[in-house]
């Protein structure tokens, strides 16, 4: 356990989150990548603080987030009003009314995948949180994840940032404070060594 691991353990109060779960502006970068590739920051956190490998933790995001996909596939074109007519009535020949099966099971693969997902993400969050040292409970993790899991992945990405410039801060401080100094030679020495 390094000096700064140390120096957290000894308080006993808790931090919290740095920045708010919608505060894109902070980060725009990490914004637009937690949009697009949520579960590669969800392993990059997880490998970064110790708690998994990247390739397990992008596994086991991956697989229920494909879930979620397929709930976007059934829903979108129907939010949309591509699927319904005015009366909200099935419009003949659609996706819905020709392939009703597979929306079916596209429905109940989403379903299940969405509430593993958000399972997996929270209980991870409250591990980072643990090992990070902030404030919260497993209520307010789900909440934050089942209302907007790619927000608390982006805020959870920022965090982990800013606890990686931390660390290095302290290690660069601590190893230049371990540097040996090197002696210049005396005069008398370097004497010596030109008169031989």
């Amino acid at each position: 356990m390094s000096h700064h691991d140390e120096h957290h353990h000894g308080h006993a109060a808790l931090e919290s989150f740095k920045d708010g779960t919608l505060d894109f502006c902070d980060d725009p970068k990490t914004c637009c990548m937690s949009f697009l590739a949520p579960y590669h920051l969800f392993a990059k956190n997880m490998a970064a603080l110790d708690i998994m490998n990247y390739g397990t933790a992008l596994v086991l995001y991956l697989i229920p987030w494909l879930g979620l996909l397929a709930l976007y596939m059934v829903f979108i074109p129907t939010a949309a009003g591509l699927e319904v007519d005015n009366d909200g009535q099935i419009i003949r020949g659609s996706f819905l009314q020709e392939y009703k099966t597979f929306c079916e099971v596209f429905l109940v693969f989403g379903l299940v995948g969405f509430s593993v997902l958000i399972v997996i993400a929270s209980y991870f969050r409250g591990q980072l949180r643990h090992k990070l040292h902030i404030q919260g409970s497993g209520c307010e993790d789900c909440c934050c994840h089942a209302l907007c899991c790619i927000c608390s992945i982006a805020q959870e990405t920022r965090e982990v940032s800013n606890w990686e410039a931390e660390e290095k801060f302290v290690h660069d401080v601590e190893k230049s404070a371990t540097k040996p100094l090197i002696k210049p030679k005396s005069k008398t020495l370097k004497s010596r060594e030109t008169f031989h």
